[in-house]
């Protein structure tokens, strides 16, 4: 549909505000591997995530099955409940499997890079440079694996409602779009992630098309928030994701022009689901209503780079 804003900067206050439909988080605190404790501005008291219902819950309640293939946030651990199906990616680091001691002196090694200026000049600083790198084949490892779990849950008709939560286009650059393939000498830019998305969609659509699902598929792609670093590329900063939606069964193309916060996600989701929504035109005037509100719960980054 468009380019519309995110309510916040950080993944897991947007993962948050999609699932839950709460907009301007003020505090989280994780007390253990499975508790999450979130404190909402004009609350007193903590909330465990765990514990609060959520778009999967509610799709349950009206009697669909739910998947989440996810990277970054433990949605195993937080939300498992909620699903009948969940495999979580977390981020792959180089030296995760090496010993304890071995870590360390990787860690120190790279300690001169914290430096100011420094890190802008990681081309003259061998270490630095050679632990970006395996930090690019440690993501391009998580990729690859979250493409082989992804693509088969997407395309299983007992599933009706996936979340995929992709490591893309996010840092570090793991793609040369002039190459066609994987490439982590980090010459490459943020545009060669979003290659890479493209590429990757479209391998979804046909895999999804061959299994004779995406016709009777409503799909949504969107991200969790901006480009945190374009700022220091061309000193410019734009707070916009992608929105793009397709129902199920559409043929026909609309444009909606009209700003709106993407935490309407989580409503939008069940409207479609209760058959509330089933063609372009119902979704504009729905988002319409939503438009009209301020968008609460936008949170501006901080520093000009972020």
């Amino acid at each position: 549909m468009g380019f519309e804003r995110v309510p916040t900067r950080r993944t897991n206050a947007f993962v948050d505000a999609f699932l839950n439909k709460r907009k301007n988080r003020d505090q989280c605190k994780a007390t253990g591997a499975r508790d999450l404790l979130l404190t909402y501005k004009g609350d007193e008291q903590p909330v465990n995530w765990r514990n609060t219902a959520n778009v999967f819950s509610r799709a349950r309640d009206l009697g669909y099955k739910t998947a989440v293939v996810g990277w970054y946030i433990p949605y195993d651990r937080l939300i498992g409940s909620s699903l009948d199906f969940c495999q979580f990616f977390p981020i792959r680091y180089p030296d995760t499997d090496l010993p304890f001691s071995s870590r360390m002196l990787k860690r120190m090694a790279i300690v001169p890079s914290s430096l100011p200026l420094v890190d802008q000049l990681y081309w003259l600083n061998p270490t630095g440079l050679s632990q970006n790198r395996l930090d690019a084949l440690g993501h391009t490892k998580s990729y690859q694996a979250f493409r082989r779990a992804a693509i088969p849950v997407a395309i299983n008709p007992d599933f009706n409602l996936i979340l995929l939560h992709w490591p893309i286009p996010h840092l570090p650059v793991i793609y040369s779009r002039s190459r066609g393939d994987f490439d982590s000498s980090l010459r490459g830019t943020y545009v060669d992630n979003l290659a890479l998305v493209d590429q990757t969609f479209r391998e979804l659509r046909q895999a999804m098309e061959t299994a004779g699902v995406w016709d009777s598929t409503t799909v949504l792609l969107s991200a969790d928030h901006w480009d945190r670093y374009s700022f220091a590329v061309d000193g410019k900063s734009d707070h916009r994701v992608p929105f793009l939606l397709k129902l199920a069964g559409q043929t026909t193309r609309l444009d909606y022009n009209r700003r709106f916060n993407t935490v309407a996600t989580h409503d939008l989701i069940l409207s479609i689901l209760r058959g509330e929504l089933q063609d372009p035109e119902s979704v504009a005037r729905w988002l319409d209503q939503r438009s009209k509100e301020p968008l609460a719960g936008f949170d501006p980054p901080r520093n000009s780079w972020e």
